[in-house]
């Protein structure tokens, strides 16, 4: 998969995302803690797929239960009656080693795209940024039934996000 240096925040932050991929703000309007890129016609995603940076107040839980508590409280936000945990694992972020990250794999049965209930793979990369107490969420949402092949290269695009992060100006943190 080719990927592609992508400034987030105005050039605050910069990682490395699929090629190919559009800028939703160009589409809709996007929440000013929020980065989203939808599947382009030249990109090797899925037709819905989404990948979605969030900067979030870090929430009082533990290191290892918060990447679980990000994870259900999109659940909660999807309508998703069914969320389950496939995977989570702690990873090393070069950029970020003091920092606590993880990837998540699970599934919901979500209320998304005007459509009733729909099963959706969702792989969640976190990233504790501590000395600014923030929460730097990416996920990827894979919709439909046949996502299990999938599954892998979506891994490996939140791994691949997480390690080349990088933030390039602390001041968006205020």
């Amino acid at each position: 998969m080719n990927f592609e240096e992508t400034q987030l925040y105005g050039g605050a932050i910069t990682t490395q995302i699929p090629a190919g991929l559009i800028d939703a703000s160009t589409l809709r309007q996007i929440p000013d803690t929020q980065e989203v890129f939808v599947a382009g016609p030249d990109t090797q995603l899925g037709p819905e797929d989404a990948i979605i940076f969030d900067l979030l107040e870090s929430v009082g839980v533990a290191d290892d239960a918060a990447a679980e508590y990000h994870f259900q409280e999109l659940a909660k936000l999807n309508g998703a009656e069914n969320a389950k945990i496939l995977e989570a694992a702690k990873i090393q972020c070069p950029n970020f080693a003091q920092d606590p990250a993880y990837v998540l794999v699970g599934s919901q049965e979500a209320k998304k795209w005007g459509r009733d209930q729909t099963e959706l793979v969702v792989l969640l990369g976190l990233i504790r940024l501590q000395k600014v107490q923030t929460d730097l969420l990416i996920t990827y949402n894979l919709p439909g039934s046949d996502f299990g092949p999938r599954i892998p290269a979506a891994k490996q695009v939140i791994q691949h996000a997480l390690e080349s992060l990088r933030v390039q100006d602390w001041s968006l943190f205020g």
